[in-house]
């Protein structure tokens, strides 16, 4: 049985789109099933609001850990001082 807002697909269980719905207790064994579209006045499943806003820091930190490898790959190639 698979939970809400999940349908069947060649007996997989498969996530709806982003503004459809399915109730809870498909079976995997049965047909294929369909999600059905939700009213447009309801936010998307999944908010995609905040995939956006996860989204934004990435820049931000793409250099930074970019930077931090360079630098440790450096110190690590570094050759150390004979006595």
């Amino acid at each position: 049985m698979f939970p809400a807002d999940q349908h069947v697909s060649g007996h997989a269980c498969v996530a709806c789109a982003p503004g459809s719905t399915r109730p809870a207790g498909d079976d995997a064994t049965g047909d294929d099933t369909t999600c059905t579209p939700t009213d447009e006045t309801e936010p998307p499943k999944g908010d995609a609001c905040s995939c956006r806003s996860a989204g934004s820091q990435r820049p931000f930190a793409f250099p930074l850990l970019l930077l931090l490898g360079l630098a440790l790959f450096r110190l690590r190639r570094r050759p150390t001082p004979r006595s």
